[in-house]
């Protein structure tokens, strides 16, 4: 039986793989394409499912091997951490009974698999998702996975707070940074830093790095990514060896933190959530900004000025938290711009109500600003 259904799906795929695709519609080739994506999560879930009776019943040790995904690997052209990752899977689904059938009818991806395979880690998390994972699941299939990421931690904060703050602490001790000179004289750079001293250095990176590609296309320099990033590293260096005192800087992270039925929210302003324990070593800094909220969302007043600064922008920052297209885009809060609802040149005052966040393209790019999920026609 399994041999015939494979016969049948290998002649399904060739015919898929000879359709000539240039001449086909937009809407069939979006239909095609979406259908086809949709359609790896099944056959992942039945690769799984045969992967996990295979390895329980170690029908792979019939040549010798020494372990599933090492024959998997071999015969199936694999690469080891491919073959693993398969395996892992396979193991962790065993536990999932619903995500298994969520996976087989295409609502949820590998991605949200591996991502909810981290909340079974230890006995005290496997125990509640049990009884919590129809709720989890809902959430994969509903919220986007970015969202779902953060769902998920905010779950294991509930569930396990003294496991988080272990874990907290151990990413605290784990911090580790060398440089090393080589025998050419360069310098090799290795490290580890905790989530947010991590996203402070990646800011403050990322915004050094943009003044440099604005002044590559000033300049007609080119360059790589890598080289460009490497080089604001330098700058970085150097801007802190000749800074003086004087205007405080503005703050490299920011931390929204929640108070009583949400007391352990704790999230970074690259989305990430983090145990509260990592930011105390922080608190001082200025280059970190808090906001504490209550249940109630807080309209601010509006503002004299056209553009959005300060306290204003940060507060739509944190209440948006990414790019509000209605696209579905994920660019976080801090790569992007804080955009007028109604035009100011048409009257829009510079208030909450009337700002959200838009990625540099969708607000800048008049071709893809107006464009929405149901409207496929350019401007």
């Amino acid at each position: 039986m399994g041999t015939a259904a494979l016969e049948h799906l290998n002649q399904a795929l060739d015919e898929l793989n000879t359709l000539d695709l240039d001449h086909t519609p937009d809407a069939e080739l979006t239909e095609l394409t979406v259908g086809l994506a949709r359609c790896r999560c099944p056959l992942l879930a039945a690769t799984t499912h045969a992967v996990s009776v295979w390895d329980q019943r170690g029908a792979y040790r019939c040549d010798g091997s020494k372990a599933a995904w090492a024959r998997l690997s071999r015969e199936g052209n694999l690469s080891a951490n491919e073959a693993r990752t398969i395996v892992r899977r396979a193991k962790a689904l065993r536990s999932m009974p619903g995500a298994h059938e969520a996976l087989s009818n295409g609502d949820i991806s590998a991605s949200h698999i591996d991502l909810l395979a981290t909340t079974i880690s230890n006995d005290v998390r496997a125990a509640a998702y049990a009884g919590d994972e129809p709720w989890l699941l809902d959430q994969c299939r509903t919220m986007r996975y970015t969202e779902v990421k953060q769902v998920v931690q905010y779950w294991c904060q509930r569930v396990d707070p003294d496991g988080c703050e272990h874990a907290g602490r151990d990413l605290l001790d784990d911090t580790t940074m060398t440089a090393v000179e080589t025998l050419d004289g360069c310098v090799h750079l290795r490290g580890m830093l905790d989530p947010v001293g991590g996203a402070i250095f990646r800011e403050a990176l990322r915004r050094i790095e943009h003044d440099l590609y604005e002044h590559d296309q000033r300049t007609k320099t080119k360059r790589s990514d890598t080289a460009r990033r490497a080089a604001a590293l330098v700058e970085m260096a150097i801007r802190a060896s000749t800074s003086t005192g004087g205007r405080r800087p503005e703050p490299l992270v920011n931390i929204v933190a929640g108070v009583d039925t949400m007391s352990r929210l704790c999230e970074l302003s690259t989305g990430a959530v983090v145990d509260p324990t990592l930011v105390v070593p922080y608190l001082t800094s200025s280059h970190v900004q808090a906001f504490v909220f209550d249940d109630a969302k807080h309209v601010l007043g509006i503002s004299p000025q056209r553009t959005f600064r300060g306290w204003l922008r940060r507060a739509i920052q944190v209440r948006d938290r990414h790019c509000t297209h209605p696209a579905g885009c994920d660019i976080p809060w801090d790569q992007c711009d804080v955009d007028h609802i109604i035009p100011d040149s048409q009257g829009g005052p510079t208030s909450q109500d009337n700002g959200r966040l838009r990625c540099h393209a969708h607000n800048r790019d008049h071709t893809l600003r107006n464009r929405t999920p149901h409207n496929d026609d350019p401007p």
